[in-house]
């Protein structure tokens, strides 16, 4: 009867040992998954910004060409356009496009702010299950103990 009861007990604690250590790999594992998902954020973080600069040199070269071709026209006409309305109205097509600039600068800015805040989120997950990985391990362990010490007394008296 003790060999059953050594053999169960040996087997409950190798189970519970193998049950910690793969805990603690998969703890590892998701740290490393989340860590690699921050960089990634952090990469789509600097992007968005690198886009949202281009989409408002796109708009600054596309209202020059706007006012460029207004006073073109208004030239071709015979109409003086340093003064009047019709300096009035390129004065009006520049204030716009220097809004639509500012506009996609801080969407950009917004976007930016929203993918770091996920790097962070996502460096918090790999820490939280490195750490839940190594709990689990370290609980395994204590099982184990408690697994023995419950059989010790049963050994040691007989």
């Amino acid at each position: 009867m003790a060999t059953a009861d050594l053999i169960g007990a040996s087997l409950r604690v190798g189970g519970t040992l193998l049950g910690g250590l793969a805990a603690d790999n998969k703890g590892e594992f998701d740290g490393q998954i989340a860590k690699s998902n921050a960089r990634l954020a952090r990469i789509r973080a600097t992007r968005a910004t690198d886009r949202a600069q281009q989409e408002a040199d796109k708009i600054r070269l596309e209202n020059k060409q706007t006012i460029g071709q207004r006073r073109a026209s208004a030239a071709a006409r015979g109409v003086v356009v340093d003064v009047g309305s019709e300096a009035a109205g390129d004065q009006a097509v520049a204030d716009a496009g220097h809004r639509d600039a500012m506009q996609a600068i801080i969407d950009g800015a917004r976007a930016r702010a929203a993918l770091l805040q996920e790097a962070e989120n996502q460096k918090a997950q790999a820490a939280a299950a490195r750490q839940t990985g190594k709990g689990q391990l370290f609980g395994s362990i204590l099982e184990a103990g408690a697994i023995v010490s419950s059989k010790w007394t049963t050994f040691a008296g007989e």
